[in-house]
């Protein structure tokens, strides 16, 4: 699927950034910080994202004001996005959010405290990059740490159902062999020049049994490519709000989000929340950093925040930490695809969490009905403790365990797995949809009603 805005300017690394006194995020969060001293906060050069209150009455085109004195403190160009509304806000004149561009000589201090003194104005905000969560570095199936690691167990979940996976990020080579019919709603302009989201979307969905290169963890992933990230690694956090609110309005189940940054703007915290009331899994990467500081997406409520372990299953040095830590996965020396058919290896919290996008997409395809309160319940009880045996900072509540799965699932242990080209490794996949399982009806019934309570503690 296309995403591109050529209009925006940014660096994920390294960007021309200029001070701002107003921060949109938690200041206290940034304030109790104690790691190693707190990078520079970088910005895409030169513009602003606004939205407006909205509110009832007859003044339809409040924004008019606004867009005025912006182009009177010299904004050169103003666009109008359309992004969801905030739950609870009026529809009579509903909010509307505007990225403007100004002159380089202009003060964007002055310009955000300016149009903060306009009561319709609900934020103002400079836009933040976002950072890949990959270290870079015929591969064999024996190879793949996420098999080696109770992974294997997961192809024992029949997967009777299409689930798709919007993978934001650098795009894909859909004309990749082992991606053959993988990818949905292609385009030129999605092909990833980068190498990283191919190298997310192999882990999640190779083809397994054709005699080459790896398997994927699900067979009946559907990926669906948004290109938020370029080949020199820009992007910036209002492209990757954007992205997730066309992905969840295209029918994606599954939304993965390799890439973060310690500071983040409204409208992406918007766009997320869009998903989740929409249904929709949200899986974050937590960073490579091996600190304590909290990234976005993965510190939003809610969302799955995956970090990475080795393959002694414990945190890997650069994975970072923090309460709102979900589950660990391997992130050391992952090897999947890379474009023009070739293979390549990398480590990161980034391939963390498309191994935990590839199991819960599993589940989903074996019971697409499950909620996402009922879904995160599932892989609660499934979770395999690391290290002090409950929720910690630096391992979350530990690693989604393939055994586990198949027993909260009331799946017969594997024996005939057969998955594609005939070829049979271990209880087959059927198109039939499984009766609902003892699990699922003994326990989730009455956790449907409190499911709520539990989608809290991710």
């Amino acid at each position: 699927m296309m995403f591109c805005r050529k209009w925006v300017i940014g660096f994920v690394v390294v960007l021309t950034a200029f001070s701002v006194s107003v921060v949109a995020q938690t200041p206290k969060e940034l304030a109790t910080y104690t790691g190693p001293n707190l990078p520079a906060i970088e910005t895409v050069s030169r513009a602003l994202v606004l939205r407006t209150k909205g509110g009832q009455g007859f003044v339809i085109h409040q924004s008019d004001g606004v867009r005025a004195q912006a182009t009177q403190l010299g904004a050169i160009h103003q666009t109008r996005l359309t992004v969801p509304v905030p739950a609870g806000r009026p529809s009579i004149s509903p909010p509307e959010t505007w990225v403007m561009t100004f002159k380089p000589d202009v003060d964007l201090d002055r310009v955000i405290a300016a149009l903060y003194r306009d009561p319709s104005v609900d934020y103002v905000e400079p836009i933040y990059p976002i950072q890949l969560f990959s270290l870079p570095n015929d591969p064999e199936f024996k190879k793949q740490p996420y098999f080696n690691t109770h992974g294997l167990t997961v192809l024992g979940i029949p997967a009777n159902h299409d689930v798709k996976i919007a993978i934001l990020d650098t795009g894909i080579d859909s004309d990749n062999t082992e991606l053959a019919g993988r990818v949905i709603n292609n385009h030129p302009e999605t092909f990833d020049d980068h190498g990283h989201g191919t190298h997310l979307a192999g882990i999640i969905a190779a083809r397994i049994n054709n005699k080459i290169g790896i398997a994927g963890l699900n067979h009946r992933a559907k990926l669906m490519p948004y290109k938020l990230i370029d080949r020199n690694g820009v992007g910036n956090q209002l492209d990757a709000a954007i992205a997730i609110q066309a992905a969840t309005d295209n029918g994606a189940r599954i939304i993965l989000c390799s890439w973060g940054y310690f500071v983040y703007n409204q409208v992406l915290k918007d766009a997320v929340q869009y998903a989740l009331s929409n249904g929709v899994v949200v899986i974050a990467a937590m960073g490579n950093d091996g600190v304590a500081l909290k990234y976005y997406p993965a510190g939003f409520p809610n969302v799955i925040a995956v970090g990475a372990m080795t393959s002694d299953e414990e945190r890997a040095p650069f994975s970072n930490t923090g309460t709102h830590l979900s589950f660990m996965a391997p992130g050391i020396d992952v090897v999947s695809i890379a474009p023009y058919n070739k293979q390549s290896i990398r480590s990161g919290t980034s391939q963390s969490a498309a191994i935990v996008a590839g199991v819960v997409s599993r589940i989903l395809s074996f019971k697409p009905q499950l909620t996402g309160s009922e879904l995160t319940t599932l892989l609660l009880f499934a979770a395999e403790p690391i290290g002090i045996g409950q929720r910690n900072p630096d391992t979350g509540y530990g690693y989604i365990d393939g055994e586990k799965l198949i027993k909260a699932l009331n799946i017969p242990s594997p024996n005939t797995i057969i998955v594609e080209n005939g070829i049979e490794i271990g209880t087959s996949d059927t198109d039939t949809q499984e009766p609902e399982s003892i699990f699922t009806t003994v326990l989730m019934a009455p956790l449907r009603g409190i499911g709520w309570l539990f989608s809290i503690l991710i």
